[in-house]
């Protein structure tokens, strides 16, 4: 009886902090259109006050209940240098990965068949490009990144290992962006950002690859700087194609770092 409690507080520990953030970031919207006041903000502001909410909830938990299990496993910080190589394969990795996974649904007829997904897109581009950068590009993907590749990677890992916390992770992660073509892009970008924080035990490094991911998907929705990869270009499917060469070898890399390391 005691094992199988023990169990269920386990699995309760890796679901809890994802549905705390969510009843409270929801719940914060919900207050909002109450008082009328989200009438007066875009999709993008009222995004950057929910995340506020349900980050300040994940505090509120990682101070308490989960904040000796965080601590003796994780840190921002533990050897500059590994960090920064780290940091640049994750930069490296996530901007490729990006890329290509948006050339690759492009492909398909996934945009044009998810509705969910158009009105995503509609919503999140209807912002000035400061709001987009400074919310969906640095806010966003540090809240994700200490709630996926922080708290719930963590308590999957302690039991179960890293190659379970990796999958795990990134499927919830994909789980709660509500669309089939969304789905896609995160499950995958969240095995590239729980396979860099396995390797160098920081989550300052995913969190950086996660801001690249997104910057570059803003810029190209909102600027001309990204042309030659998008459809339309004479090298579109060249570009596709090395970027998704390159993302390949970089996570076999890892895997093969990862190996070692265990």
């Amino acid at each position: 009886m005691n094992r199988q409690n023990s169990g269920m507080a386990h699995i309760a520990n890796i679901l809890y902090p994802v549905f705390l953030y969510f009843l409270i970031s929801e719940g914060a919207s919900l207050v909002m259109q109450l008082l009328a006041v989200s009438a007066k903000m875009d999709a993008v502001m009222r995004q950057g006050i929910c995340s506020a909410c349900g980050f300040a909830a994940l505090l509120w938990y990682q101070n308490g209940k989960q904040k000796k299990t965080i601590r003796s496993r994780n840190s921002w910080v533990k050897d500059r240098n590994i960090i920064g190589i780290g940091c640049i394969v994750s930069v490296l990795l996530l901007s490729a990965a990006s890329i290509a996974m948006n050339n690759l649904i492009s492909m398909t007829a996934l945009k044009q068949i998810s509705s969910g997904y158009q009105s995503v897109e509609n919503a999140f581009y209807s912002s000035t490009l400061l709001w987009e950068i400074l919310i969906l590009c640095l806010f966003v993907p540090v809240v994700e990144e200490i709630l996926y590749r922080q708290m719930v990677y963590e308590a999957v890992a302690e039991w179960f290992g890293d190659l379970f916390a990796i999958v795990l992770s990134a499927l919830l992660f994909a789980l709660f962006h509500g669309n089939i073509v969304q789905f896609l892009y995160a499950l995958v970008l969240g095995i590239c950002l729980g396979l860099v924080r396995a390797n160098f035990s920081s989550v300052l490094v995913p969190i950086l690859g996660h801001i690249s991911a997104n910057l570059i998907s803003i810029l190209r929705g909102t600027t001309k700087g990204f042309t030659f990869v998008s459809s339309g270009s004479s090298m579109y499917i060249q570009v596709t194609g090395i970027l998704v060469v390159v993302s390949i070898l970089i996570v076999i890399y890892l895997g093969i770092r990862l190996h070692r390391m265990g």
